[in-house]
């Protein structure tokens, strides 16, 4: 009896192309090897994150800042309270240059206030907020309880203006706490570079300083 013909299956490209270059064949085996070992590390994983382990990601998220991190996140926080008191007294000084001729009810002037008013709004909403003040480095805590209470009291200033009298104390006062400002910003970035002792009391240094006229 014979049997019926099976229909004739053509070999797909890829198999002629295998057995026709050995190295070829050596080649697409070890891609399967790998495809199939990239798939069981898979499994592995997905099987370990169900049942609750933390992944790298996590790990790094949850890890604690470093002193140096501290340092670094703080004295960011300094430098943009120190660019806010410095924008904020310049924009008096420009105000004072209108009012001295148009008064202080000039378009001009009153546009500088109201950019002062922001510039120490800004300050105080973001990077002298409470948390950010919380979570300065010691050293630096201090000067963001001290840089509030005087964005506060010249914004007191601002509000109360009624004259360019009043205008011109304000501007002063501006310019005085954005120099003290920078100052005391100063003396930190040398503590931290070691050009003065860790274990002198910077506050006692400060004004045995300034008791000095230094």
């Amino acid at each position: 009896m014979q049997l019926p013909k099976l229909p004739f299956k053509p070999p797909r490209r890829s198999e002629i192309l295998r057995k026709a270059n050995p190295v070829r064949e050596v080649v697409e085996d070890a891609r399967e090897l790998i495809k199939s070992g990239r798939q069981e590390i898979s499994n592995v994983a997905s099987s370990l994150r169900v049942e609750g382990t933390t992944s790298p990601t996590q790990v790094e998220e949850s890890r604690e800042p470093s002193k140096e991190d501290k340092i670094a996140q703080g004295t960011a926080c300094i430098v943009c309270s120190s660019e806010h008191f410095s924008e904020v007294s310049g924009s008096l000084n420009e105000a004072m240059r209108f009012a001295r001729s148009e008064g202080v009810d000039n378009k001009e002037v009153t546009r500088r206030l109201r950019h002062a008013r922001e510039e120490l709004n800004t300050m105080e909403r973001f990077d002298l907020s409470p948390q950010q003040i919380m979570n300065l480095p010691e050293l630096e805590e201090p000067l963001g309880r001290w840089a509030v209470e005087q964005s506060r009291q010249l914004r007191h200033s601002l509000n109360a203006i009624k004259d360019t009298q009043d205008l011109e104390k304000v501007a002063a006062q501006a310019s005085n706490v954005a120099d003290e400002f920078e100052e005391k910003t100063m003396e930190i970035k040398k503590h931290y570079e070691g050009e003065i002792h860790p274990d002198v009391d910077l506050k006692k240094w400060l004004e045995g300083r300034k008791k000095r006229g230094e």
